[in-house]
């Protein structure tokens, strides 16, 4: 499971991707493309790292004028990184649903027993 961090920056690669496989950013991309503050080149290459490893992504670093540049082509896991987040919601949505309704169901239960005793 990724990190906070990890699926703003897979959302932010998976959006630059547009439905391609393939795509070229560079860290001052990601930079301004997410929270000014929130990162700094070096989190930022460490966090691809760890997509890396987690087999998200594969990344080809380059030098561009001065500017590293990040060659990303999405691996399977990365390509069905939207439907696991779709899933992921589906899931917590249909968890909370399910704990109101058995909520409301325990308090009717309750109200009528104390009307029956």
């Amino acid at each position: 499971m990724l990190t906070r961090r990890e699926k703003i920056i897979m959302n932010l690669i998976f959006k630059k991707c547009g439905g391609k496989n393939k795509c070229l950013v560079s860290s001052a991309e990601i930079i301004k493309d997410v929270y000014p503050n929130e990162f700094s080149e070096k989190e930022i290459s460490e966090i691809l790292n760890c997509l890396v490893l987690d087999n998200y992504i594969s990344l080809i670093v380059t030098e561009k004028n001065g500017k590293e540049t990040y060659c990303v082509t999405l691996k399977e896991k990365g390509e069905a990184f939207q439907r696991d987040n779709k899933n992921q919601r589906k899931a917590g949505i249909k968890k909370i649903v399910t704990t109101i309704l058995l909520a409301c169901l325990s308090f009717a239960v309750g109200v009528i027993l104390k009307a029956i005793f």
